[in-house]
């Protein structure tokens, strides 16, 4: 994040982390493969030898709850933007990394972020990462709760309308009109067709 902060300062009129595709492919890899197989805790074992024998070992809490925390409660655009370029490619390319009881969480605070946030930016990057949740709970539907399903399909339609309100936004028109499209495509959905802008 420091790379995010310093490529802020020298060009603060337009955010952007300075990531390339690359780079967010291998933090999406990196976080996949070492910190969310399945566990909610790592333990880390450390021994300082400057003082008396043995270990001390660290509790660090990792894990998506964390990470919906940070999208949620962060004031930092810039930290906000990175997680959001990270998941969507984390969720697109590893699939099945979401756990089952966090889809409902993680359709509600992409939608809040979608609805708060006024930077064009951040929009575009939560339309993004919402398009590839969107693409990756159709794939997965069939091993979902029916209570999820239906919990996430509410949502859906929330974010649906909130869409449509910023399409005739130029900037904004090619990842709305995509996300819309994806989300035509989720079984079971009746989505209102006749919505007035």
């Amino acid at each position: 994040m420091e790379h995010c902060k310093l490529y802020h300062s020298l060009n603060s009129t337009k955010l952007d982390t300075g990531f390339t595709p690359q780079f967010i492919e291998l933090a999406a890899d990196v976080i996949h493969q070492v910190f969310w197989a399945q566990t909610t805790y790592h333990s880390v074992t450390t021994d300082d030898l400057s003082s008396e024998p043995g270990a001390k070992r660290q509790k660090i809490e990792v894990g998506w709850q964390s990470c919906r925390e940070t999208l949620e409660n962060t004031n930092d655009d810039l930290v906000q933007l990175s997680w959001l370029q990270i998941l969507t490619c984390l969720f697109s390319k590893h699939i099945s990394s979401l756990p089952v009881s966090e889809f409902c969480h993680f359709v509600l605070v992409l939608h809040q972020i979608q609805t708060k946030q006024k930077r064009h930016e951040i929009i575009l990057a939560v339309l993004r990462c919402l398009e590839s949740l969107v693409l990756c709970f159709s794939k997965r539907r069939q091993e979902l709760p029916c209570l999820t399903v239906n919990s996430v399909h509410v949502t859906f339609k929330q974010i649906w309308t909130s869409t449509l309100r910023i399409i005739g936004i130029k900037r904004l028109t090619d990842c709305a009109f995509s996300l819309l499209t994806s989300l035509l495509k989720v079984q079971g959905v009746n989505f209102n067709l006749t919505y007035t802008l």
